[in-house]
């Protein structure tokens, strides 16, 4: 149940702020987020069971993050896997709005998915199971395993402590206390997970400010919640 809170020009210095948890399960084998020796200008963590991300940025400035889209029954182990999707917008040279185009023929060939692309002036959304792509503007955006900005509260509560949290002052504490806000027991109240077998693996803070200076820091944690390691990168796009 990964969870995705970010906001688009929400201050006069910042053209993007994102605060991301990724939950997986601890036996399936990833890289932390590095440059990649293959292609030196992907800033990314790495899938190794399947290759692909879930989060990345090129040092030319286009973005991709994804979450699966959960249906129950739905997973198919025979299709492809989502994190190409990501990857190959990264790695590719067309525009946004015709990578979204690209993938409408194909898109049913993948479990259930939300994609967020795009570079740090413009955001786009689009998901193989909730109706027409959207241009993301002005605000502040909560995604996880359902519709963007759904009611599950994990959602709604990340959104609005973002939007304090950045209103009073931008505070990257606040937003990794934020992240790890383990709820109040209800269903899809908790942002971080914790268990024997799976939890969140990676958090990730994620600013580009209108310099276009980029500042990408990601935590690692194994099983239990047990922090692992800590990585921060800075570069100008």
């Amino acid at each position: 149940m990964c969870l995705i809170l970010f906001t688009i020009n929400p201050t006069p210095k910042y053209k993007l702020i994102l605060a991301a948890n990724r939950d997986e399960f601890y036996d399936r084998p990833a890289e932390p987020a590095a440059f990649w020796k293959s292609d030196p200008d992907l800033l990314a963590g790495k899938d190794l069971k399947k290759g692909g991300t879930w989060l990345g940025i090129t040092k030319s400035g286009r973005f991709a993050a994804i979450t699966n889209f959960k249906l129950p029954g739905e997973q198919n182990s025979l299709n492809r896997s989502r994190g190409e999707l990501v990857l190959d917008f990264l790695l590719g040279d067309i525009s946004p709005k015709h990578y979204l185009k690209s993938l409408k023929p194909i898109q049913n060939q993948y479990n259930g998915f939300n994609l967020i692309i795009g570079t740090p002036d413009k955001l786009y959304f689009t998901s193989n199971h909730v109706g027409e792509d959207q241009v993301l503007e002005k605000g502040y955006f909560g995604l996880s395993n359902e519709k963007l900005n759904c009611e599950w509260p994990k959602v709604e509560f990340g959104r609005e402590k973002m939007r304090a949290l950045i209103e009073r002052k931008y505070s990257k504490a606040g937003l990794y206390e934020l992240l790890a806000d383990q709820g109040n027991g209800d269903d899809f109240s908790a942002s971080f997970l914790k268990s024997e077998t799976y939890g969140t693996r990676a958090m990730t803070i994620l600013t580009i400010d209108y310099k276009n200076r980029v500042t990408f820091e990601e935590k690692t944690y194994t099983k239990n919640g047990d922090f692992e390691d800590k990585a921060r990168f800075e570069f100008r796009i």
